[in-house]
């Protein structure tokens, strides 16, 4: 038993709000018409449409649809290799054009289809990629976005074995889809509630509690029937799971499997999904063997072992198509003329010196920032301090007494966190250490050998770079968040002042720290 993945981009509900009218009108109609099927169009007649909508799409975001098209009827005919292809083009056009609300659905479109011709390591590495893209849209779509990763991850543990993995993950899709129902009380999550409940009652199912198995489907199958979205594919899928569950409990009641199996074939009918009726031929199988009708059953394994030999075949065809490709790209390279090979031995060595230079230009910034990272751990004392002397010639302005109070104050200020305030200014400095400007100026200028608003900026980068070493979190903060954070106007204005002070970057800062953080 399979789990099912139409939705991370095919039956995905954008958020309409994001999408140009040509857009959103062209995204309703490929989502009902064609990727739901709602006319049970074939699924060659499918790829045809598929073809035409790509070849008369407007845009770059209308392109990646109508791919998805495309991925949807290969996919329904066990075609992986024509369906990763189609699905990595997805990829491409996404990442070229900078399509945001593309890309973590296309990387994770491609790492099922990786996790069902069993490339694991390439299908976890594109999981990741989606979920990092993921965090760029706005949280209704984020949200949507993680749980459908979830879902498609069961293809990769499935591989493994790993059932109770999988169950872990659609439980997780499952809380996710919960609470976007909880948020957006007005907007329609039943896609993706239905495929959350059917993954997860297939997981119950392959972990052989049969009970559980069958109540997520009875509530799959009652979010369909609700749904204003009709999905034929879904139902069908529902129906012959349900049969199948029942087959598996202890007393099954035949008369179910049987009204099961039947709404299954006449939803599947015109479909022609071949996932779809692999199952349903194989429930029939063990239905009529519970009948002793072996000649029904024998002429039902040979489909389903034709079924299954589609299957390994279509994989075997696309890990062998990515090998060929590699061994295409080895010969090419052998087969190149003794003038190219020179050129490219020369560029080798131009390329292994800038490599040397980079690698050496990393080394002199790592230890220009260790350098910068053992002065600031040094310096136990928070207080700024120099070395300047107060010239005693000078005219002084207050005693000795006062200047010493007044330091002190100025001091304990140092350790809180006030001065991180917007627009933090003399007159509310001079209110917390009940004094006046020209006593506070005179301070600085003495003991710490700056003015006023150099102080502030200093104490706030002090601020800011004691956060990072101490909660690596922050490292994962945006500029611009930090700059607001300690009271800088922009990010420009924080990266400047960083950058003065401390003789490197806040990026390269973070960077260096990071790299120091993993070893």
């Amino acid at each position: 038993m399979r789990f099912i993945f139409f939705l991370i981009i095919s039956i995905n509900c954008f958020s309409q709000e994001k999408l140009s009218d040509e857009n959103s009108i062209f995204n309703d109609v490929v989502n009902n018409t064609y990727l739901r099927n709602q006319k049970n169009i074939p699924t060659d007649k499918l790829l045809s449409i598929g073809d035409s909508l790509y070849n008369n799409s407007k845009n770059e975001w209308q392109k990646v649809k109508s791919l998805f098209v495309i991925i949807t009827a290969y996919e329904s005919q066990f075609k992986y290799k024509e369906a990763l292809d189609a699905s990595l083009k997805a990829n491409y056009i996404a990442e070229e054009n900078n399509l945001t609300y593309w890309k973590s659905r296309t990387y994770g479109q491609t790492a099922t289809l990786y996790a069902k011709i069993g490339l694991n390591k390439e299908s976890l590495k594109y999981f990741d990629k989606a979920f990092q893209y993921s965090i760029y849209l706005d949280h209704k779509n984020e949200l949507l976005t993680k749980s459908m990763v979830l879902q498609a991850e069961s293809f990769l543990y499935q591989n493994l074995n790993d059932y109770s993995k999988i169950l872990q993950v659609n439980k997780q899709a499952l809380s996710i889809v919960e609470t976007l129902k909880r948020d957006y009380p007005n907007d329609n999550f039943q896609s993706s509630s239905i495929t959350a409940y059917i993954n997860t009652a297939t997981s119950y199912y392959h972990l052989k509690n049969y009970s559980k198995s069958k109540e997520y489907y009875a509530l799959a199958l009652n979010e369909i029937n609700t749904s204003k979205e009709y999905d034929r594919n879904f139902y069908a899928q529902t129906c012959i799971k349900i049969a199948m569950t029942e087959l598996k409990l202890k007393k099954p009641d035949l008369n179910v499997v049987l009204t099961y199996i039947n709404k299954a074939k006449k939803e599947s009918k015109n479909i022609n999904n071949k996932e779809i009726e692999l199952e349903i031929n194989t429930t029939e199988a063990d239905y009529f063997r519970l009948k002793n009708k072996y000649e029904i059953v024998d002429s039902l394994n040979t489909k389903i072992n034709n079924g299954y030999k589609d299957i390994a075949n279509s994989k075997i065809k696309s890990v062998q198509n990515i090998f060929n490709e590699s061994q295409k790209k080895y010969e090419k390279e052998k087969s190149k003329s003794f003038h190219l090979i020179v050129s490219l031995v020369a560029s080798l060595i131009i390329t292994v010196i800038i490599i040397f230079l980079y690698y050496y230009y990393l080394k002199k910034k790592t230890q220009k920032f260790n350098l910068i990272l053992e002065k600031i751990k040094k310096d136990k004392n928070d207080c700024i301090q120099t070395d300047i002397l107060i010239n005693k010639k000078e005219i002084r302005i207050m005693s000795d007494e006062k200047e010493s109070e007044l330091l002190e104050k100025i001091n304990e200020f140092e350790k809180g966190d006030l001065f991180i305030q917007k627009n933090f200014s003399m007159a509310q400095m001079s209110t917390l250490l009940q004094s006046n400007p020209k006593y506070i100026n005179y301070v600085l200028s003495h003991h710490k050998n700056i003015n006023f608003s150099d102080y502030i900026n200093q104490l706030r980068i002090n601020y800011i770079v004691k956060k990072l070493i101490d909660n690596p979190q922050f490292l994962n903060y945006k500029i611009s968040y930090l700059a607001d954070l300690i009271g800088f106007s922009s990010n420009s204005r924080f990266a400047y002042i960083f950058k003065k002070q401390l003789n490197i970057t806040p990026s390269e800062f973070i960077s260096q720290l990071k790299k120091q953080n993993k070893k």
